[in-house]
């Protein structure tokens, strides 16, 4: 019998889209090892969205801003991650902070791209992929991963689309708000979030409006999402 992990750490630390991005490498991870121990290392904000997700086993907060801030805060994850004795820890967030967590794990099989700040610190390091999606360039990860186990994922171009898993509060807040606002199951409904932390990535508010009008006079129902920096905009 195959000597197979029996815990692995993905660090993602990054914006909410990353997160949810990562979650292919959960869906495999899990059909290849259905008995691992798997946990998300993940900021205050996206650990929101993983909070119900029946694959995880633990998710660690890290509040790198908050309470976690600094070097003391640092060295506190640390001290949780090293505690945890993972097999694998792989890191899609290609920060210096995600290096010395991996570091100073004390598991020996760390991986991230090679393009990440403080690579030389990781044992496998995955060239980084300019040209293809998000969730592929993740996904490649898990080639050394399939070579410490001698396995064959068969992880091909197409990408494994993210799932995501409701709570029953979750559901009940989404029926008070279909409810308050006549919307209906068999409605043509789209979400739009126009916010974000990047001005490089910020398309124009006219532009929304624009395309509100345009879907509106389409029948199609539209539902603005975002945090609360977002609710001026």
């Amino acid at each position: 019998m195959k000597n197979l992990p029996s815990r692995i750490l993905i660090i993602q630390t990054a914006f909410l889209g990353d997160l949810i991005l990562t979650l292919p490498v959960v869906e495999v991870l899990k059909k290849e090892f259905p008995q691992v121990k798997l946990d998300i290392l993940c900021i205050p904000f996206t650990s929101e969205i993983i909070k119900s997700d029946p694959r995880i086993n633990e998710v660690i907060i890290y509040d790198k801003k908050g309470s976690g801030a600094g070097f003391s805060g640092l060295q506190k994850i640390i001290a949780k991650v090293k505690s945890n004795n993972y097999d694998v820890i792989l890191s899609p967030h290609r920060s210096f902070r995600s290096a010395l967590i991996s570091l100073f794990s004390g598991c020996k099989n760390t991986v991230s791209f090679d393009t990440s700040a403080g690579s030389m610190l990781y044992k496998y390091k995955v060239k980084y992929e300019n040209d293809v999606h998000e969730i592929v360039r993740d996904l490649s990860l898990l080639k050394p991963v399939e070579k410490i186990y001698d396995l064959n994922f068969a992880i091909d171009d197409n990408p494994v689309k993210p799932k995501l898993f409701t709570s029953d509060s979750d559901k009940l807040t989404i029926d008070k708000i279909y409810s308050e606002n006549n919307i209906s199951e068999n409605d043509k409904l789209l979400a739009i979030a126009p916010g974000t932390v990047w001005n490089t990535k910020k398309y124009p508010k006219e532009y929304y409006v624009e395309i509100c009008q345009d879907l509106n006079n389409n029948n199609i129902k539209i539902i603005l999402i975002g945090g609360q920096d977002d609710t001026q905009l």
